[in-house]
């Protein structure tokens, strides 16, 4: 699966990196951007749900939310929200293309 190479979020642009993460499989960083371990790229979900894994940790960033989060209480949000629109992105886009 590609990802794009950047991803821009509540207007900021993030770049997306395939590389290596000590004890990760997926980091948000705000300097560095998005970055996904190619450990995964094996499997098109879970790239795919990490991605939009991390593209939810931008979102809480970018939004001041995650000021007001414990870390776990934001992780539980985000992993909730990527695997949730995994599960049911190609659904969303059959409707999409219909209307």
């Amino acid at each position: 699966m590609r990802l794009p190479k950047s991803q821009e979020v509540l207007g900021k642009k993030f770049k997306v990196s395939i590389k290596l993460i000590d004890g990760a499989i997926g980091e948000f960083h705000p300097s560095r951007g998005i970055t996904i371990s190619p450990v995964i790229q094996d499997s098109d979900y879970d790239t795919l749900q990490t991605f939009f894994h991390e593209c939810f940790h931008a979102v809480l960033y970018r939004s001041g939310i995650s000021m007001q989060l414990s870390p776990e209480l934001e992780e539980s949000i985000v992993d909730v929200s990527a695997t949730w629109l995994t599960d049911n992105l190609e659904r969303l886009v059959r409707i999409l293309e219909i209307e």
